[in-house]
């Protein structure tokens, strides 16, 4: 499932909500319908209370700050470096586990610094778990 939305990340754009919502499935986060909710709703990763409810699914592909919160929660203790491209050159955001700096996953887009992190965070984590 990694494989097929990397590929997707790296053909989109720009921000993506429908990709948005695939990337919080992946990262923990539910969408779902409790007892006393009419609808369902999206929920962080871990909580079990119906009131506790978003009202929407993060915005990863929109946000540096949100890529940065799914990094945190999916690799704890990865360094990572986010380059400006130069001009004509892709995204790139280097991703390295601390403290074993051997192993450096890279994940590049062309026009979108965001997407370049979502690809390395699912390559990388891809490679953690296998």
């Amino acid at each position: 499932m990694t494989t097929d939305l990397i590929t997707r990340l790296e053909a989109a754009s720009g921000a993506d909500r429908e990709l948005d919502r695939a990337i919080a499935l992946v990262g923990g986060w539910t969408f779902q319908k409790m007892k006393r909710d009419r609808v369902p709703y999206w929920r962080d990763p871990g909580v079990t209370e119906y009131y506790m409810r978003l009202s929407g699914s993060p915005t990863f592909t929109a946000s540096l700050d949100a890529c940065r919160a799914l990094h945190e929660r999916l690799l704890p203790g990865w360094r990572y470096v986010v380059a400006a491209p130069a001009l004509g050159k892709p995204f790139e955001v280097a991703l390295s586990e601390f403290p074993n700096h051997g192993r450096v996953i890279v994940g590049k887009h062309k026009s979108v610094a965001e997407l370049a992190w979502l690809i390395a965070i699912l390559r990388a984590s891809e490679a953690r778990h296998g």
